[in-house]
């Protein structure tokens, strides 16, 4: 009798693991095409400096919109993809970081948009092709 119960039990658990799947695949939820908006990159690039997550929210900046901004360049070498910007060789991480953040600052209507979208926008108007290279 305990062997029956066993397997009964392990079939329920199985039914309602299936049915869990089956409800978490077919729910509508809102697709979401970036991962990072404007609104969390500004909060993680303006943190004041005596917050105790100063240190990782300016790395965690930095790399992000250098990773934009190296996926963005590196996406140019493709052809046919648009050469849309043209950063220095002696541009830092933290002036990128700084051009970024002073977009997002200015431009608060587009902090809605995707966090690469900000990246490239921000980029492209301080280092437009074809102008000072």
């Amino acid at each position: 009798m305990t062997i029956y119960r066993c397997e009964k039990d392990k079939t329920v658990k199985i039914f309602l693991v299936s049915c869990a799947i089956f409800w978490a695949v077919l729910t509508p939820s809102p697709a979401k095409a970036d991962f990072v908006d404007g609104n969390e990159l500004l909060a993680k690039c303006s943190t004041p400096k005596g917050d105790t997550l100063f240190y990782m929210h300016q790395s965690y900046c930095i790399a992000y919109v250098v990773g934009s901004v190296d996926a963005l360049t590196s996406a140019q070498t493709i052809d046919g993809f648009p050469t849309i910007i043209c950063v220095p060789e002696n541009v830092s991480s933290n002036q990128l970081k700084d051009i970024v953040l002073l977009y997002l600052e200015k431009h608060p209507e587009d902090r809605h948009l995707g966090g690469s979208t900000i990246v490239m926008v921000a980029v492209a108007k301080a280092f437009p092709c074809g102008v000072n290279q």
